[in-house]
């Protein structure tokens, strides 16, 4: 009986698998064929196998070996800190404007303050659906680049086609030109990857999540809102007195 079960759980991984695989070479011929022959300048990225590269890549540029990391990873608007795994064995801290979020290593602070100065410097600032809900995306950004140390990666990811989701409040969507300018117009970044994050997510389904209704949309015959797309920019700190307007 167990033998069975046993077979039958497999089957059904199996298929679930061999769907997956479907799925998957549907949305590659979607990106590798479709848009390098109508719009060759978009650039896509499965996401966080690429994060997870540029990181190791600053590790080995700054000769660091994998048991003693002393990076310094800043989480802007983490929220409970959903994105740790990406600063791996680096020193994990988050700046948030809610000063109910505790714990080790938390910042209480606004990035889109002017002026701000938070008396240390990071290897690596984060930033994952936090910038559509900033009132100022300029200053912020201009915070980033002046808390990230010189060589160090800016990886900024928000949406460009969204539903409407405050939290508190929601003001912006970006391409992929937009949100790089925001970053290389302080003259100090220099452009690793400038795109969006794979299109597996494009066509689902979603009505909103906010208990009191706020960020709903209709829910018609298609779906909810049903066209996702990331944005998603690296960049790295540069001198910007040797290296002013490169891009």
């Amino acid at each position: 009986m167990k033998n069975k079960i046993y077979y039958f759980l497999l089957k059904i991984a199996d298929k679930i698998l061999h769907h997956s695989k479907i799925i998957e070479s549907k949305i590659k011929t979607e990106e590798e064929l479709y848009f390098p022959k109508h719009n060759p300048n978009l650039k896509f990225i499965k996401l966080p196998d690429y994060i997870e590269s540029e990181i190791e890549t600053l590790l080995r540029e700054n000769k660091m070996e994998e048991d003693s990391y002393n990076l310094k990873f800043l989480d802007v608007g983490g929220r409970e800190g959903e994105r740790k795994s990406f600063a791996q064995l680096m020193d994990y801290y988050l700046l948030d404007i809610n000063p109910k979020i505790k714990g080790e290593n938390i910042i209480t602070a606004d990035i889109c303050a002017k002026n701000l100065n938070l008396n240390q410097d990071f290897d690596i600032i984060f930033s994952n659906n936090v910038f559509e809900h900033l009132h100022n995306p300029f200053i912020a950004a201009e915070n980033c680049v002046k808390h990230c140390k010189e060589n160090g990666l800016i990886i900024i990811i928000a949406p460009f086609s969204h539903r409407w989701h405050p939290c508190p409040n929601d003001y912006f969507r970006y391409s992929h030109q937009g949100l790089e300018h925001i970053f290389v117009s302080t003259n100090q970044v220099k452009t690793i990857f400038s795109g969006y994050k794979e299109l597996s997510i494009r066509r689902k389904s979603c009505v909103g999540y906010d208990s009191d209704h706020t960020d709903r949309v209709p829910n018609d015959i298609y779906g909810g809102w049903v066209e996702h797309w990331m944005t998603v920019f690296i960049g790295k700190k540069i001198n910007s007195s040797v290296n002013q307007g490169l891009k």
